[in-house]
């Protein structure tokens, strides 16, 4: 799935890559950006992780799009008074679309590097509510708009990074790799646009041209039970202080035992022999209390 991704056969609109300290995720963020730079026309990075020069001479070339740097790290309170650098306090969605400019009638590729920064200064709403507009082409003015990201997902808790996958139409979350000459292995969540969601477990590899290579599905072995094993349970009432089991007498005891609400064969035979149905009748007994008339209450209708 991973290659039908990065392809471009499978049509994705937003793409989210999990990583940790365990597992960078940079050098696939890395490789999805080259790739998919093949297929529009201008690219536009946000940075919110420092070092942001170092990174543009990475990819600077590998790139061939129209690539555009955005810093969003170096005063990201005002304190510096830094020209053209995002503050906190801004809106980034109306930072997002001064920056993008002329992209009218234009494929458009925006990377957010990375959604942790914005996550710890501005609250778990606020920064999806931001991928879903930057997503609305209609937002930005171009023709089409595809939203990449990057999450460190270990300084984060959970239910934040559950809300912020469920914007994201794809989530590859990258694990330590299992095997020599592999790069990591990926967890992928897509939500096709039909609706149905894919799951796979995919290793891979990353050539010093950020090309995706040697992906190949992880298959799960399910342990096997030892010869001999027993297939029978522990008792859980076995160590108990106290008796929950019966004995065969208390259970023959118990099984003798007649209900009112019970029909025996004594009772259905007495009744079949009588060969009358069986009426029932109620009885009421006023108390004392009751204001209990007598008289016919109709008696002076003239009926």
């Amino acid at each position: 799935m991973l290659e039908n991704i990065v392809s471009g056969r499978e049509q994705s609109g937003s793409i989210l890559i999990k990583d940790s300290v365990q597992q960078y995720g940079r050098g696939l963020l890395k490789a999805l950006i080259i790739q998919v730079s093949n297929r529009v026309d201008q690219v536009h990075i946000f940075s919110f992780d420092p070092n942001a020069d170092e990174k543009s001479q990475d990819l600077s070339g590998h790139l061939q799009a129209n690539v555009q740097y955005h810093d969003c790290s170096s005063d990201p309170l005002g304190w510096e008074g830094t020209p053209d650098c995002y503050k906190l306090q801004q809106d980034f969605v109306l930072y997002a679309k001064e920056s993008v400019k002329r992209v009218k009638d234009k494929k458009v590729l925006i990377v957010l590097d990375s959604l942790s920064p914005l996550l710890l200064h501005r609250v778990t709403p606020y920064t999806c509510q931001v991928v879903s507009r930057l997503k609305d082409q209609d937002v930005i003015g171009a023709e089409s708009v595809q939203v990449m990201a990057l999450l460190h997902e270990d300084l984060h808790d959970e239910p934040t990074s559950r809300l912020v996958e469920m914007v994201f139409s794809t989530v590859v979350t990258v694990l330590p790799p299992d095997r020599t000459n592999c790069y990591a292995v990926c967890d992928i969540l897509h939500k096709k646009q039909s609706g149905k969601v894919m799951k796979s477990k995919e290793r891979f590899s990353i050539s010093p041209n950020f090309e995706i290579q040697d992906v190949e599905a992880v298959i799960i072995l399910t342990k096997r039970k030892p010869e001999g094993a027993s297939d029978t349970q522990a008792d859980p009432a076995a160590n108990l202080t106290f008796n929950l089991s019966l004995t065969d007498a208390e259970k023959e005891a118990r099984s003798q035992l007649k209900l009112p609400y019970m029909h025996d064969d004594e009772t259905k035979h007495g009744i079949l022999q009588k060969g009358t149905a069986v009426h029932s009748k109620i009885f009421y007994q006023p108390d004392e209390a009751d204001d209990f008339d007598e008289e016919d209450p109709d008696d002076d209708l003239d009926i």
